[in-house]
């Protein structure tokens, strides 16, 4: 298999996609998360909606892959139901907080004055969510999302590079149906102008019809 050098890097055992956010190239960017620095970030005041997309060079399989990426930062500040969704998969090209599109997603959302992380899946307008009730420490993180069969998803918030300690993991069940997710989408969701979120990505690979 060849080698694709920008703006995405095959690996050659089979379908692994690694995304190094060392350029624009293939993006549909707001102004807030933007990349910069080798990095996607969210920086002070987010609104509400906004998407940054990139159209992955395969349609991820409906029932197995995973995909690792990197928070090497988080904090700020927020009040209730303020959503980052700091990975996603999804149908199309539309927001992920306000669409009837097809997804799988992570979020860190603000409830009851405590950051926690959140699961979710889409199939058309109805929503499955799988919520942490464990409190989310600003700082680094190493999380995984993961399609574990046809009707499974999972998240998993490791707190080691190695994605081997620590951290949350949730799991739901979704629908076969939530299917032909083709766009890797970093979004969010803010409900006024007053809340905070940072958040820095640096890294992401993609495992496509494979498990960890």
């Amino acid at each position: 298999m060849g080698f694709i050098i920008n703006p995405f890097r095959f690996v050659p055992a089979g379908e692994t996609w690694e995304m190094p956010y060392d350029n624009t190239t293939g993006w549909t960017l707001p102004s807030n998360p933007t990349i910069t620095g080798g990095s996607m970030v969210y920086t002070s005041t987010l609104t509400n909606p906004v998407t940054a997309h990139f159209e992955v060079p395969f349609v991820l399989s409906d029932t197995l892959w995973y995909c690792d990426y990197d928070i090497a930062s988080m904090g700020g500040n927020a009040v209730d139901q303020y959503h980052i969704w700091h990975c996603g998969f999804a149908a199309g090209t539309a927001s992920m907080p306000n669409n009837t599109q097809d997804s799988i997603a992570a979020a860190t959302v603000m409830n009851n004055s405590n950051f926690q992380f959140e699961l979710f899946g889409r199939d058309g307008g109805t929503d499955y969510s799988a919520q942490s009730g464990v409190n989310t420490a600003y700082g680094a993180f190493y999380p995984r999302l993961a399609r574990t069969s046809a009707t499974g998803n999972l998240f998993q918030g490791f707190t080691n590079s190695e994605r081997t300690s620590g951290g949350t993991e949730l799991t739901d069940t979704i629908p076969s149906t939530i299917d032909t997710l083709t766009h890797l989408h970093h979004d969010t969701a803010a409900f006024n102008s007053s809340q905070n979120l940072s958040m820095n990505i640096p890294n992401l690979v993609l495992y496509n019809g494979m498990s960890p």
